[in-house]
Order: structure tokens, then C-alpha cells, then sequence
């Protein structure tokens, strides 16, 4: 790159930058802790927790419905043996079903895929922050450090430093 100029810094500012920056993140780590321990906790209840169960409620309440609209399209066939209805009623009828079932057995599907982020989030959050508490005494840059932290270093023009860390996105939920 033609364009670019050259951008030093001293290896000792360089390394406090960064073991600052390590820290705060371990801080903010502790902090992020408390936070959700508070919301999990409000009034007694865990915010997670209730909206897995409500989910797990909805999944019920969802197969009873699948239970019922298969005993209908039972129903459906015995009407059409009987004379009840005819053979094109019933296949209308028991297509009509066929999607309800289809669309009821997605919902089921998508109320499992939200039960399971939850978990996977949960369980994330918690290896997570008890990986960063591991870090909480350090005093000096490390390779290990840098190695769990640090997604990336650059350096632009004036000695100014930005650092990419690799949990940001985890911090950030």
C-alpha cells in the first residue's frame, strides 16, 4: 500500500493499552454478572426460566390441538363412510387439516429452536463470564491473555490503538 505511513508505538505503552482495555473487560464481565443475576432474580422469578416454561406450555397446548384436529379428520372419514358428506367434502376437509397439522407441528418446531437458543445463550453467558472471572487478579500482559481476549491490534497514526476483542458480540447481548 503505497498510501499508508508508517505507525509505531513503544512496546510497553502498547502492552498497558491492552492490559487496560483486558481489564475493563473483566470488570465489565463482573458487572454484566450482577445485572443478569438482578433480572433473573426480579421479584423472585427467573425471567429465563418463565419464558422457557411458557414456551414448554405453549408446545402442550399446541399438540392437544394437533391430538384434536387428527380426531376431527377422523371424524371427517367416518362422515364421509356414513354418507354424511361426500367424497370431495371429505378430501377438501381433511386437506384443510393436513395444513392446520403442518402449520401446528412448525410452531412446535420454532417454540424448540427459541427453548434451545435460550439454553445455548444461558450456558454461553455462564463459561463465558466464569472464563473472564479466571483473568480477574492479572497484573501483566500475557500470551495467554491476549490469546482468550484479543481478536485483533491496530495501530493508526498518532499512537492511537483500537483492539477487536473476541467476545464483544457475547458482551453485547
Amino acid at each position: 500500500y503505497m498510501d499508508c505511513t508508517p505507525h509505531t508505538i513503544k512496546k510497553e505503552k502498547l502492552d498497558n493499552i491492552v492490559l487496560k482495555a483486558i481489564k475493563f473487560h473483566i470488570a465489565l464481565a463482573f458487572s454484566l454478572e450482577k445485572v443478569i443475576n438482578e433480572v433473573n432474580t426480579r421479584n423472585g422469578k427467573n425471567q429465563i426460566d418463565s419464558t422457557k416454561n411458557k414456551m414448554r406450555a405453549n408446545i402442550r397446548t399446541t399438540k392437544e390441538l394437533i391430538e384434536n384436529e387428527k380426531t376431527l379428520k377422523k371424524r371427517r372419514y367416518e362422515e364421509m363412510k356414513s354418507g354424511i358428506i361426500n367424497l370431495e367434502e371429505f378430501r377438501r376437509l381433511s386437506d384443510e387439516s393436513s395444513l392446520k397439522i403442518s402449520n401446528l407441528e412448525n410452531e412446535i418446531k420454532i417454540y424448540q429452536e427459541n427453548i434451545s437458543k435460550l439454553e445455548i445463550d444461558e450456558r454461553t453467558s455462564d463459561i463465558l463470564i466464569n472464563e473472564v472471572k479466571r483473568y480477574a487478579d492479572v497484573s501483566e500482559l500475557n500470551k495467554n491473555l491476549m490469546d482468550f481476549f484479543v481478536e485483533k491490534v491496530s495501530i493508526y497514526e498518532k499512537g492511537r490503538v483500537s483492539i477487536d476483542f473476541k467476545f464483544s458480540d457475547e458482551f453485547e447481548k
